[in-house]
């Protein structure tokens, strides 16, 4: 009995050997390496890629159809990703798994709760210009031709907006309309100085303000039709802490700790009060400008306390804000 134990032992291990020697070599990689850490690193390089939003016409094409593919094709990396087992690991490497999770996690988040592409009208507003993240003219060519990659694409981004936006809520399309004016204002400014120095982007200008202003109309037009929520909700948002986050609080507890904190602020804010109470009082600024050079000011002072007491590193590059951009 013995013996003939071992021969099917023997017979059923070179059976084994035969079926794996037979499997495509993409197979044979699965079986004997599916589980390390260079699999991960290789899901997690194939999942950025995915994530990217495909183009059409030089701009991100969020419409309906593709967005369902997306979220069907991230199960997918979901399910694979869940194949590997990293218990085995050293600690980093296990803390890298989690990280590739959570992303996974914050994408599915944005399909199943915010999806922002039907629900935001700001997920449109051309960011670059509203932040003013954007070089002086005169530009190099590199520069010169990004630009004009950028305002050539704000008309058909914002027209995909409005045929994207079947959720739309209307305090965030309010939000999105106050976005607009400061891309507006930073594109009027730009223009001037293209004018001056690359006049062949004028008209590229043109197109997209007309398109911001189109868009902002349209938004005016058709706010009070939006009607879904702009949060989410505690449930939502307490599953975006734990699993994107990575987060140990829930909406509760960091409540509670902000209340905390929020009470010391306000006991240090009096115990500062008692000791200046003989100083006079701080006049408030009751002009647009009066308030921006305030805050300007101030901005420079906390600048060079923290330059001179050394608390943390602060780069020369960092600068203010100015009261052009603080300015209510």
């Amino acid at each position: 009995m013995f013996i003939l134990r071992k021969t099917y032992l023997k017979l059923f291990a070179c059976g084994v050997f035969i079926s794996i020697l037979f499997l495509p070599v993409k197979a044979v990689v699965e079986v004997l390496d599916g589980n390390t850490y260079a699999n991960l690193v290789s899901l997690f390089k194939e999942f950025r890629e995915f994530q990217k939003p495909r183009m059409l016409d030089g701009v991100p094409d969020y419409t309906t159809s593709v967005m369902k593919k997306q979220k069907e094709g991230l199960k997918k990396f979901q399910t694979r990703l869940a194949a590997i087992d990293p218990s085995g690991w050293p600690v980093s490497q296990q803390v890298d798994y989690h990280l590739v999770r959570a992303e996974m996690n914050g994408l599915d988040f944005h399909h199943r709760v915010l999806r922002p592409w039907s629900r935001n009208p700001d997920f449109y507003t051309p960011k670059d210009f509203a932040h003013r993240a954007i070089p002086e003219p005169p530009l190099a060519k590199e520069e010169l031709t990004e630009l004009h990659d950028k305002l050539k694409a704000i008309p058909k981004f914002l027209k995909q907006a409005q045929g994207n936006l079947v959720e739309g809520s209307g305090d965030l399309a309010v939000l999105a309309m106050q976005s607009l004016e400061f891309a507006h204002a930073a594109l009027m400014e730009l223009e001037s100085k293209l004018a001056e120095n690359h006049p062949g982007l004028v008209s590229d200008a043109n197109e997209a303000l007309a398109a911001i202003e189109e868009y902002s109309d349209w938004l005016q037009q058709n706010k009070n039709k939006m009607k879904s929520p702009s949060g989410i909700g505690k449930e939502n948002y307490n599953w975006w802490l734990k699993n994107v986050w990575l987060f140990p609080y829930t909406w509760d507890e960091c409540r509670r700790i902000l209340e905390r904190e929020y009470g010391r602020s306000i006991a240090h804010l009096k115990l500062m009060e008692n000791r200046n109470r003989n100083l006079p009082k701080a006049m408030l600024a009751n002009t647009q400008e009066g308030y921006a050079l305030r805050y300007l000011e101030a901005e420079e002072e906390l600048l060079k306390f923290l330059h001179e007491e050394k608390f943390f590193t602060v780069p020369d590059f960092f600068k203010g804000t100015g009261p052009d951009v603080v300015a209510p």
